[in-house]
């Protein structure tokens, strides 16, 4: 999001990738979040510029998106309790959701994880 971007449009985008992301329509969406597909077409084009938590918390639920970060995206003040090593975990997740990965490198990826857990039991 560049600094003359409204919040809501990087709301909306960020709802849109993980839609499209999923190959969901909005109407399947909209039903799992319980709110009109009218309404979702708004959020996504950056129509709403600050919808409630409730949707909010529908959306992410729908979407498996986390609650925390659709809250900031929309302006609200969101409580940092969140420690290093779980902050950066969450970056990662954000980065990796919020590209497109290919088959091969999703299974690449997955190749990996496997690979490194067996290796180090703890993480």
């Amino acid at each position: 999001m560049t600094d003359s971007a409204p919040a809501h449009n990087e709301l909306g985008r960020r709802l849109r990738r993980a839609r499209d992301r999923r190959n969901m329509p909005l109407s399947a969406v909209s039903t799992a979040a319980d709110i009109s597909t009218a309404y979702l077409q708004k959020l996504e084009s950056g129509g709403v510029k600050q919808p409630s938590p409730n949707i909010l918390f529908q959306l992410a639920e729908a979407l498996d998106l986390d609650y925390a970060e659709l809250m900031r995206l929309a302006g609200y003040v969101v409580p940092n309790r969140v420690d290093e090593t779980e902050r950066r975990r969450n970056e990662l997740t954000y980065a990796l959701s919020s590209e497109e990965l290919t088959e091969d490198e999703a299974e690449e990826l997955s190749k990996y994880l496997d690979w490194y857990r067996t290796r180090n039991p703890n993480s």
